[in-house]
């Protein structure tokens, strides 16, 4: 209901789900506030999974230039600096 301008403010929302409702012209708009408040999301490799050679690989793409923008493609916020891709032993 906030995307269609029912209500003038919003405490609590997601800064992706704002920019998808902005892309398809909803009368919404957003500021970031400080503090900014983040939920982290981690990717893993548990000890032993079924295919760990493919889940290394999963896990390297995320974290690589090309998965950020494909992430950041999708209005979601990436990791604000990269660091550099180490190979997962």
């Amino acid at each position: 209901m906030t995307a269609a301008g029912e209500f003038p403010l919003i405490v609590y929302g997601y800064a992706h789900s704002a920019e998808e409702f902005i892309s398809r012209n909803a009368p919404i708009g957003w500021i970031p506030i400080q503090p900014i408040f983040m939920n982290l999301v981690g990717v893993g490799l548990t000890a032993k999974a079924p295919h760990p050679n493919a889940a290394r690989l999963l896990v390297e793409f995320l974290t690589s230039k090309e998965g950020q923008a494909i992430i950041s493609s999708m209005h979601r916020v990436r990791r604000v600096r990269m660091f550099p891709q180490t190979r997962l032993a």
